[in-house]
């Protein structure tokens, strides 16, 4: 079983390294699919207001012509690339989003990209428990500085 377990996280691109694909060892682990962090591919995405949830989690925001979303570097990131299910951008592109706002979690740093370009740029990903998804190089996105102050306050005494 060891082997058909590397041999799935090879064709998919992992390998222990912490990234998306990891996430490939659901297939082979005791993990209870209702313990999984992750919707899994029959989930749906609908949207509440201008949150967007998939399987019961919030995963991504409308606002206005924005797809916005927070993601971890460090484990979500594929090959350099940042993936969204493709109900998730079909669903934000029907209400109007004409752009992807994505922040990383710990350093805070904002990254923006056109859908169309995202679309255009993305590759697709078709994980065997999350379903179909498309990914752009992160490389491929504009770095924005939004939220953090250009201005530090130094020490008041």
């Amino acid at each position: 079983m060891a082997d058909k377990g590397q041999a799935a996280m090879r064709e998919h691109g992992g390998g222990g390294n912490g990234d998306a694909a990891d996430n490939l060892r659901h297939l082979y682990s005791s993990i209870p699919s209702q313990n999984r962090k992750a919707p899994t591919a029959d989930a749906r995405a609908i949207l509440r207001g201008e949150l967007i949830y998939r399987g019961g989690r919030h995963v991504a925001n409308v606002r206005g012509d924005e797809l916005r979303r927070t993601f971890d570097a460090g484990r979500e990131l594929l090959r350099g690339s940042l993936l969204f299910h493709d109900d998730v951008l079909r669903l934000a592109q029907g209400e109007g989003a004409r752009w992807i706002v994505a922040t990383e979690r710990e350093s805070g740093q904002v990254y923006r990209i056109r859908l169309d370009d995202f679309w255009h740029h993305s590759w697709p990903y078709s994980h065997p428990i999350f379903g179909a998804q498309h990914g752009t190089d992160l490389a491929r996105f504009e770095r924005v500085r939004e939220g953090v102050p250009d201005v530090v306050q130094g020490a008041l005494w």
